[in-house]
């Protein structure tokens, strides 16, 4: 046998970028059943995550750093749609009938908050790193909930009741990361001015782009539907909605992640959801999530643990103390039984890795922040990104959400 063109031939297929992508997808892909047949319970994302892992540049190395900045694009697109999602499910209508479920929402938020914050900074931490460290403790990850939900196709008060939860607690994590980011400059220049312009610029902007564009979509598909029976234009109108509005967003130095929530939220409320009612991003959807949870796994870097281990653990342990309890403790008072709240503080234990991109920014414009910050956040995501998918369908199981069928890739 020939081992110098086989070598040779390996090292061909490597260089070409398309092939490594293509086989990593269809490795996930085959993984995550094979995981399935081993473990009917374990969701998809956990099989795309390791294939990510395995064939990252940790591990492997097949997947290096241009082939994962090649995925990027996919990713971002990923979460546009999660994000989109998420805003669809915020009934503003509904949330005014329901107090008690915004007051659940504000005292979870604010229990996870400061317990991890009081736990940071009495171990040493400085109170902006403490801080920053709180509110993306208080986020719940949109890319791991709604995947599962989808493919588990979970259905009851804990699952509709997690979406909303998940999509308040990003935006109140978006908006705390803003504001506290523009009080630590404000304190520094002592000019309220230059501190708040940015900040307020960065959310309102992203506010009214999404909102303008909700506006200008819902027209769109009315338009559509008005001039001939199509059943693939529309959504793929909506699709390359979700994509510009994310792009525009990025361009102009607006909150891409706000603007994507607005733009689901406006399309949700404009004419009560008319011109979207029905409308699913199914097929698109799991192409772009498999992508993007193989690309989760292969940034995820074992080394990250080192120097920050025992203050990742307590700020998971704490932070998954404070989201339990709370649900778990107000629930009779909002109508669930205890054992329902408690399922549903489970649910919304996955952090949204979103909340990186937080401290990625705030390291950038503020350099006197305690750069441990970071590695205590990406470790406790690592944590996150491997056992979240896991808890959050056994806790959708227990909640009795989850049908017998099992599994639907179709839906992942």
């Amino acid at each position: 046998m020939d081992y110098t063109l086989f070598a040779q031939t390996v090292l061909l297929l490597q260089d070409n970028h398309l092939v490594v992508i293509g086989l990593c997808l269809v490795s996930a892909i085959l993984l995550s059943e094979w995981l399935h047949r081993l473990l009917p319970h374990l969701p998809a994302i956990t099989g795309y995550l390791l294939t990510g892992l395995l064939m990252g540049p940790y591990v492997l190395g097949l997947l290096d750093g241009e082939n994962l900045a090649q995925l990027s694009l996919f990713s971002d697109i990923a979460i546009g749609i999660l994000l989109f999602e998420l805003g669809r499910h915020l009934d503003w209508r509904w949330l005014r009938g329901e107090p008690r479920l915004v007051m659940l929402i504000l005292l979870e938020s604010l229990a996870v908050f400061f317990a991890v914050y009081l736990l940071l900074w009495g171990m040493g931490l400085q109170p902006l790193a403490a801080g920053l460290l709180a509110i993306i403790a208080i986020t719940t990850s949109p890319l791991i909930l709604l995947p599962v939900l989808r493919e588990s196709r979970a259905e009851g008060r804990v699952s509709d009741w997690a979406q909303v939860f998940a999509a308040a607690n990003n935006m109140l994590a978006l908006v705390a990361a803003v504001l506290l980011v523009a009080l630590a400059h404000l304190t520094q220049t002592g000019g309220w001015q230059q501190a708040l312009i940015g900040p307020m610029r960065e959310l309102l902007g992203g506010l009214a782009l999404g909102l303008l564009a909700a506006w200008l979509t819902c027209r769109f598909l009315h338009w559509l539907r008005a001039h001939g029976p199509h059943d693939v234009l529309p959504t793929l109108f909506l699709f390359g909605a979700v994509v510009a509005v994310l792009g525009t967003a990025k361009a102009l130095a607006f909150s891409p992640l706000l603007a994507v929530l607005a733009l689901g939220f406006g399309c949700r409320h404009i004419e009560s959801g008319e011109a979207v009612l029905g409308m699913q991003l199914d097929p698109l959807r799991s192409l772009f999530v498999c992508v993007l949870f193989v690309q989760l796994g292969a940034s995820l870097n074992p080394s990250a643990w080192q120097g920050v281990a025992v203050w990742a653990l307590l700020f998971l342990l704490v932070r998954t103390l404070a989201r339990v309890a709370i649900p778990y403790l107000i629930a009779p008072f909002c109508g669930l039984r205890h054992a329902q709240g408690g399922w549903l503080g489970v649910v919304l234990i996955p952090m949204s890795s979103l909340g990186l991109l937080t401290v990625h920014a705030s390291v950038t414009t503020l350099p006197e922040l305690d750069p441990q910050a970071a590695g205590i956040a990406v470790a406790a995501l690592m944590v996150m990104e491997l056992l979240g998918p896991i808890s959050t369908r056994w806790a959708l199981k227990q909640a009795g959400e989850i049908a017998e069928e099992g599994r639907h890739h179709v839906k992942s």
